[in-house]
């Protein structure tokens, strides 16, 4: 059983990135018996070399890591990562095919040089078209050119073998769009590491919050509200700012802890500066998982105000560690925001609405045990069986057969 997971990912380097969590994830829950290849890109090119297998270790696990281009994952440039990765794919494709290996994709684009070779392909995309493409203000490349994006879909959709998306209004464009692929298609919600995020005893948070109020200088009674996500206009931080500007008017003592790095900061804390009054609120940077889920089990919300939406991780990350949740009404968050003691949901992009909604939540009752439970299912084994059952199914030699 042999996986090759071809996408802009560098399993040394700390970012922010959903699909880079989902790769982790998906590494650390494959079966024992396979073998793990990943095609991607570098950070410290002395370390992980381009154009070289090089061994990483990956928790318990070691995989085998083959750069195609030194690039950090989230770094934006003139020509798109995208373009620049799959043209460097292209370039090194002999030298990272095997013949027995499943690929796995994270992007429309990279399966490109590999559309002709027999191998089982897996696609997983994280998104909806009507409001990644078709949406003006989505930050995806693709809408500068939205009929190239249409133009490679029809080209490469029908060469995968699977296409998994944690959206059901993503999966029902796709259907209505390609009904011969429909068998082809498939909901995968999105999954969290329990042995990471989970919930702890109230005494465990209570030295917790004790130790960021001593070291972020704040008092441990007061109401304290995280935020995990890029700062860019997907992420729409912006909004929050807002928001938060209205909440702290009515509650002074709340803080506001921001966690991530991305082209809008610069701007945030312009804008916070600006405000010329304390704001309790602090730019914590890129954070490893674990600290993550150490605020996480502390804090009293997390708050996201994306203008688009999967299934979102950092929810699923919060719900597990027992915090309750204020986010949009987008993508699949109201099937993780479905009992009152999870969090609230907001209609729209009004400020006012998500003050409001994040000051109603700080005043419930936690109930730390109702979040957890939503959030048990959707571990990597159970999520992930059937693709990995899937994959051990047609191993060790290339087949179609995958293809219904």
């Amino acid at each position: 059983m042999e996986i090759t997971i071809l996408h802009p990912y560098d399993p040394g380097a700390e970012y922010a990135s959903g699909i880079r969590t989902a790769i982790d994830g998906f590494l650390r829950a494959a079966p024992r018996e396979a073998t793990l290849r990943v095609v991607g890109c570098t950070t410290q090119p002395e370390e992980r070399p381009v154009g070289r297998w090089t061994p990483f270790r990956m928790g318990d696990r070691e995989i085998s890591f083959f750069p195609v281009t030194t690039s950090h994952p989230a770094a934006r440039g003139r020509i798109p990562m995208s373009l620049r990765f799959t043209t460097a794919l292209q370039r090194f494709r002999k030298r990272v095919m095997s013949p027995t290996a499943t690929l796995v994709f994270h992007r429309l684009e990279t399966p490109l040089p590999f559309l002709k070779s027999p191998n089982p392909k897996l696609m997983f995309l994280h998104y909806a078209v009507p409001d990644q493409v078709l949406r003006k203000e989505t930050a995806l490349t693709w809408r500068h050119a939205p009929f190239v994006y249409f133009w490679l879909e029809r080209r490469i959709l029908p060469r995968m073998d699977r296409i998994f998306c944690p959206r059901k209004d993503g999966i029902a464009w796709w259907h209505a769009h390609y009904p011969q692929l429909r068998e082809r298609i498939q909901f995968l919600p999105t999954f969290v590491d329990p042995s990471i995020f989970h919930a702890e005893s109230e005494s465990d948070r209570s030295r917790l919050r004790q130790e960021f109020a001593t070291r972020r200088q704040f008092d441990p009674s007061d109401p304290l509200v995280l935020y995990v996500g890029r700062f860019d206009s997907q992420k729409d931080p912006l909004l929050l700012l807002r928001a938060w500007r209205i909440l702290h008017a009515e509650h002074p003592r709340a803080h506001l802890m921001l966690v991530g790095k991305g082209e809008l900061e610069s701007n945030m804390r312009d804008i916070v500066a600006d405000w010329n009054a304390p704001s309790n609120v602090q730019f914590l940077g890129t954070l490893p998982h674990p600290e993550i889920a150490r605020w996480m089990k502390c804090a009293d919300a997390l708050v996201t105000s994306s203008a688009t939406e999967g299934m979102s991780m950092s929810i699923l990350e919060a719900l597990r560690c027992g915090l309750p949740v204020v986010a949009p009404n987008l993508g699949e968050n109201a099937r993780l925001l479905c009992r009152p003691e999870a969090g609230r949901l907001v209609e729209g992009r009004d400020p006012a609405k998500f003050a409001a909604a994040l000051g109603d939540l700080l005043a419930q009752p936690r109930d730390r045990d109702a979040c957890v439970e939503i959030a048990t299912p959707y571990t990597p084994e159970r999520v992930l069986k059937p693709v990995f059952d899937l994959v051990r199914q047609h191993s060790p030699a290339p087949s179609n057969a995958m293809r219904s």
